[in-house]
């Protein structure tokens, strides 16, 4: 039983990022490329969330790193008590983070919507707001994973020069 206390504890360890308890970009990488192939076999909907943290850097540079730490967690914190057990979550980089939702594009509009709403909501009366821009696109059979992220990520730095606190779509 110890030995698979800390087998378990090494798993963790190696898969998760240490600050925020989401997965780390490899591990999510590596769960995305299965649900592609899933979704190639089977013909099932993959929506891909990217999500930025807005204004992250003066978050830093006003409160200071551990503010800012502060903040990721929480973010992490709360969009991992929206999402759905079959859903990804992981730390894509910085104050990036990325979704990986079994669903059509409406719905992973809509999954990105009711992330935004609840950071927004949730953190309204902390002494730091938090806001994030989301960008969403749909897997195409096939497509490699870059692509995929790519779309995601141009829809996201739209949603940043729209103003910031929205969802775009690819």
């Amino acid at each position: 039983e110890e030995i698979g206390g800390k087998l378990e504890a090494l798993r963790r360890a190696v898969a998760l990022d240490p600050l925020t308890e989401a997965l780390n970009r490899r591990s999510l990488e590596e769960a995305l490329v299965r649900e592609m192939r899933i979704a190639d076999r089977y013909g099932n909907p993959l929506a891909v969330i990217l999500c930025d943290l807005d204004r992250f850097k003066s978050i830093n540079d006003r409160f200071g790193h551990q503010e800012g730490d502060c903040a990721l967690r929480a973010f992490s914190r709360i969009v991992r008590g929206c999402l759905r057990s079959g859903d990804l979550f992981g730390r894509w980089g910085g104050a990036a983070f990325l979704v990986g939702a079994p669903v059509a594009a409406p719905g992973g509009a809509a999954v990105a919507e009711r992330l935004r709403g609840a950071l927004e909501t949730v953190t309204r009366a902390t002494p730091v707001p938090l806001t994030a821009s989301f960008g969403v696109s749909v897997y195409v059979p096939g497509e490699p994973l870059e692509a995929l992220v790519q779309r995601a990520d141009e829809a996201m730095y739209r949603a940043k020069e729209g103003g910031r606190n929205r969802v775009e779509s690819a």
